[in-house]
């Protein structure tokens, strides 16, 4: 599949994302928002692209486009903390670019660390 990209926020007060990332516990990652509304507005923003391939992610119920190989969220509490892209493609990258832009997202290569 590839690269693994992960989506997340940090507390405000962390310089260096990746790092955290290294340290930081489930409950520490601040809620990216609930599971159903996140898997809505992703879906949302896909359609809009065309890049509805009619195949869903199992476990997140996100478009899967073609090529990538998984979207799923990492819950606690109710609230997404992180989301996890395998193979993702150039246009999903731009749409978690998107969100980066409008909801302070950290993306990152959950390989290298490496930030997107």
């Amino acid at each position: 599949m590839g690269m693994m990209m992960m989506a997340f926020r940090a507390p405000d007060d962390v310089a260096d994302p990746s790092a955290f990332t290294e340290v930081a516990g489930l409950e520490d990652y601040p809620p990216l928002g609930a599971p159903a509304d996140l898997a809505e507005r992703l879906n949302a923003r896909l359609r809009a692209l065309g890049l509805d391939s009619g195949a869903l992610d199992d476990t997140s119920g996100v478009i899967l486009p073609d090529g990538v190989g998984s979207i799923s969220f990492t819950v606690g509490d109710g609230q997404v903390r992180f989301i996890l892209v395998s193979g993702p493609t150039g246009e999903v990258i731009d749409v978690f670019r998107e969100l980066h832009a409008q909801d302070g997202w950290h993306l990152l290569d959950a390989g290298t660390g490496e930030p997107l």
